[in-house]
């Protein structure tokens, strides 16, 4: 699927992409080696596919929303109508992991109740993004779902079904 994008982006723009960037849901941490082992390892191939030089930098980013951690503001005056932290709210430090590149980010103003953050785990890096930008993308990418006017708890591609080409 990926090379049948590939060609399909170098037909449509004439130039390869030098970057690739993919976010992932419904993964478990159980799961990180065997996506790195078999995921990953499809993608660097489906690009050596189409030129056995063709190496561009991969990011592999795995999002969701199945954990048991809640953001709550220091004061209740630095919090949103609803007692949430306020949307943007990004967390990288204290309760994400010491051993990978991880954070959590509150990308969306809850409507009621308390608002549950995403969090993003970052599996490879070859572009060597800084943490502010890959968590600013991200932010960015919350404001990109078609279907709302708002933005969305986690960064859209994550949302989208990938297809082939030969589908649209």
């Amino acid at each position: 699927m990926v090379q049948d994008l590939l060609k399909q982006f170098h037909k449509s723009v004439k130039v390869k992409p030098q970057r690739l960037i993919f976010f992932r849901d419904g993964v478990s941490e159980g799961q990180f080696s065997q996506v790195m082992d078999q995921e990953v390892n499809a993608i660097r191939i489906a690009c050596q596919s189409l030129e056995a030089t063709y190496k561009p930098e991969i990011t592999y980013i795995v999002c969701g929303k199945r954990h048991h951690i809640s953001l709550f503001p220091m004061r209740p005056e630095d919090g949103d109508r609803t007692g949430n932290v306020q949307a943007g709210t990004t967390v990288d430090q204290q309760i994400t992991s010491a051993y990978t590149f991880d954070w959590y980010t509150q990308s969306h103003a809850s409507l009621l109740g308390t608002s549950r953050s995403a969090h993003y785990t970052v599996l490879v890096d070859d572009s060597k993004f800084s943490a502010d930008t890959l968590q600013q993308l991200v932010y960015n990418l919350c404001y990109t779902y078609a279907r709302c006017t708002r933005s969305v708890s986690y960064a859209t591609p994550a949302y989208c079904e990938l297809l082939s080409p030969s589908s649209l």
